[in-house]
């Protein structure tokens, strides 16, 4: 498939949708549970989902010759940003209601 053309970002935009999903639905599901003040669990959630990852990018990561900040502001930031930023948005939602 080459890169850039309609059918890498159809591919694309629909694994987003297929990743991000779960964690949208999390989001809401922990915000409709919640008695009281939905957005409190909803982001302590959040918190606790980056800082797994955050915590399994370290472990992952190794001996290496040494630590490219470029690296770390890319893919891994975004694995934990990601994530969270879905789980807010699914507690959004149910909160709204």
């Amino acid at each position: 498939m080459e890169r850039y053309s309609a059918a890498w970002w159809l591919r694309s935009v629909l694994i987003w949708v297929v990743v991000g999903f779960p964690f949208v639905a999390s989001g809401w599901i922990v915000a409709t549970i919640a008695s009281r003040g939905p957005l409190l669990p909803v982001f302590a959630f959040a918190l606790s989902v980056s800082m797994v990852v955050l915590l399994a990018l370290i472990l992952d990561t190794g001996q290496g010759d040494g630590l490219d900040f470029r690296v770390w502001l890319t893919v891994p930031l975004f694995l934990m940003v990601a994530p969270a930023t879905a789980i807010v948005l699914g507690g959004f939602v149910a909160a709204r209601r």
